[in-house]
């Protein structure tokens, strides 16, 4: 098909404008209605920099509600269990107690000083030994704030708020019962120590925390607000956020500092008056530059405002690993020691109460552990660098494990060039290779192999540690080294977060990747005693 030609039309007059109606715009026009869109577009930005800080800041504060209010729910659960088992712990040594005066007094007797004696001897506060309605021994006098006390058909635990003690009534022959009891100032203290209001004193110290508050609701009018609801506040004495939660029929008020949210709402304000003026005093070509002055300028911003939130965080990771320490090891350690003691000495104890003292004493170890990895996270690391033989550090610890992997039946085989010495801290590198050694192992709960390499590369030592058991795909790999991240059933997560700062501690470098499917190799990569003084 021939497409037709256009024919040639007429030029216009030289003295005409190219486009009809240019010259109908004068140029103080234009220029104004360019001033004017320049203007609109930074009160744009202006706006959209301001929807952004406030849902970036909204987000901030209703993640730390959920957080606080995970915690809060964790620790009521916890503290509930810890009574109950507590209490059933006062129960068996009571009723013990209880069946070991009954079986002396049936042997003789007992008078009231060989009672005080006996209840002083066992920790009791006091025993009353009831013969018959008419006879009753006690010791010592007045311990039991009840004159009166009708025996009971069954030995159950019960507590006198009058004279702050747990009592247990072991029923005997004849309507008669032996009645004992154990001082409760340190269980109240303990339930103070580990009650919501002490609690609610603990997270309201935090940093950026203003006030923690929990107030009784009805249930109906929490069913539709599940999720945080974020109020800002502002006057001449405080600038707050304040987020509104329901958990288990109550309101959590959760009031953070918000200071910072409206000083950058302060700061957006002038820049966009300097903004405006700028562009109305200088122009299109200064208007130009100022925008690529601001855009420069926001991305510097946002690099210290990411270096900032890092180090912020950082530092209340590590306030919040102090706080966690203090508060929480002594009376950790001081239930530790209290059912390692039951656990040798409660020879009374049931298997089953046995098994329970057990997975108390596990489950508090694995508390322990946690906060120590915690400690040592959030803390800084400082390395005490010297000269030392990194292949004997390596091959020492692999021999440790041997014994462990065979049992498991995993093989574990180690392979080096020679002596390779390198600059660092020494006590710091091998916690590294102790932790790589010791994922790689539980990784393989049904037996595998583990490659362990040193390998001599120009000016850098690698060491290479591989095996099987990988269950995560490749591409999710770099998330290892993310805190809190965990494949595992147990464990904080922090192991190879606290592997990678120490590596980068000590200028090295730390990868991950995966050879063959199921298969993981780790490399560590240090410069050699006399390089270069980093790796890349």
């Amino acid at each position: 098909m021939k497409i037709p030609r256009r024919m040639p039309t007429k030029s216009a007059p030289t003295d005409q404008p190219v486009f009809p109606g240019f010259r109908l715009v004068s140029s103080w026009k234009g220029n104004l209605l360019i001033f004017g869109i320049l203007i609109a577009i930074a009160l744009g930005w202006f706006f959209w920099q301001v929807r952004y800080a406030q849902k970036t800041f909204t987000d901030h504060v209703a993640e730390q509600t959920r957080l606080l209010a995970t915690v809060i729910k964790q620790h009521t659960d916890t503290s509930r269990s810890s009574i109950d088992v507590i209490e059933e712990i006062i129960r068996t040594f009571l009723y013990n107690s209880a069946r070991f005066a009954d079986f002396l007094n049936t042997v003789e007797p007992f008078s009231e000083s060989e009672l005080v004696a006996f209840a002083e001897e066992i920790g009791l506060a006091g025993i009353r030994i009831v013969n018959s309605p008419t006879h009753i021994v006690e010791g010592p006098t007045g311990w039991f704030p009840e004159t009166t006390i009708d025996c009971p058909a069954d030995a159950s635990l019960a507590y006198s708020r009058d004279a702050d003690i747990y009592y247990l009534a072991l029923p005997g022959p004849d309507a008669g019962c032996v009645i004992v009891g154990f001082s409760a100032a340190h269980i109240r203290q303990l339930k103070e120590k580990i009650g919501i209001p002490n609690l609610i004193a603990v997270l309201s110290a935090l940093p950026e925390i203003a006030y923690v508050r929990i107030t009784p609701v009805k249930q109906d009018s929490a069913a539709h607000r599940l999720e945080p609801v974020v109020r800002f506040f502002r006057d001449d004495k405080q600038q707050l956020a304040e987020a509104h939660l329901f958990i288990d029929g109550h309101q959590l008020e959760v009031g953070v500092t918000a200071t910072v949210f409206f000083q950058r709402l302060d700061q957006l304000w002038r820049q966009f008056f300097l903004f405006a003026a700028l562009i109305a005093v200088f122009g299109g070509v200064l208007s130009w530059v100022w925008y690529r002055y601001q855009m420069e300028y926001v991305r510097r911003i946002q690099d210290y405002e990411r270096h900032l939130a890092g180090e912020k965080e950082d530092a209340a990771l590590g306030r919040a690993s102090a706080t966690i320490t203090h508060e929480i090891r002594n009376p950790l350690n001081a239930i530790s020691m209290g059912l390692q003691r039951l656990k040798m000495e409660g020879t009374e104890l049931s298997g089953e109460h046995q098994h329970l003292v057990g997975s108390l004493l596990n489950a508090v170890k694995r508390t322990n552990d946690i906060i120590s990895d915690l400690k040592r996270y959030a803390g800084p690391i400082l390395p005490r660098v010297r000269k030392f033989d990194f292949t004997a550090l390596v091959s020492d610890l692999v021999t440790l494990y041997k014994s462990n992997c065979r049992e498991k039946g995993i093989g574990l085989t180690f392979a080096s060039s020679g002596a390779e010495d390198i600059e660092g801290d020494a006590d710091l590198i091998a916690v590294v290779v102790e932790n790589l050694i010791k994922n790689a192992v539980e990784a393989q709960p049904r037996g595998g192999e583990i490659e362990v390499r040193i390998i001599e590369e120009h000016d850098i030592v690698r060491l290479s540690i591989e095996n099987s058991g990988l269950d995560i795909a490749p591409d999710q790999l770099e998330q290892l080294f993310e805190p809190y991240f965990t494949t595992k059933t147990r464990g904080s997560g922090l192991g190879l977060a606290i592997v990678k700062r120490i590596v980068n501690a000590h200028n090295g470098r730390i990868s991950l990747i995966s050879p063959s499917p199921g298969r993981l190799r780790i490399s560590v990569f240090f410069p050699k005693a006399g390089g270069r003084t980093a790796v890349d």
